[in-house]
């Protein structure tokens, strides 16, 4: 690993790989940036690691960040995924383009982040 790249400790807060400023590069026109977001238990986190394992399948490059609270369920939780032909280096997003909403707290939240051509997928309670 470059000096420039070091892993941060992995807490259950998120998972990422940190990165001097000069690494970050911003979101190319073949990066897609997906949010999904609701309660523990609602399966957020597992629904975004299905999507990145199935981009990968398909030969693209997948990273994903997941925060959740110190509850087992129920607590506000989301998990962001960056998915793009070549590797990913900066794995944060910006405005994601496609926003998973299982909850109205979580649409709530982040409803703001949608790009305004992006695609909203979500649970009517």
């Amino acid at each position: 690993m470059s000096s420039r790249r070091e892993r941060t400790s992995r807490t259950n807060e998120s998972r990422a790989i940190g990165l001097s400023t000069a690494d970050r590069r911003l979101p190319t026109a073949d990066r897609t940036e997906l949010r999904v977001t609701g309660f523990g238990g609602q399966g957020v986190v597992l629904s975004a690691y299905i999507i990145g394992r199935a981009c990968i399948q398909a030969g693209r490059h997948a990273t994903m960040i997941q925060s959740f609270g110190p509850e087992a369920r129920g607590a506000s939780c989301s998990a962001t995924l960056v998915i793009s032909p070549e590797e990913v280096l900066y794995p944060y997003i910006q405005r994601p383009e496609i926003l998973v909403a299982m909850s109205s707290d979580g649409y709530e939240k982040f409803r703001n982040e949608l790009r305004e051509d992006g695609t909203l997928i979500y649970e009517s309670d």
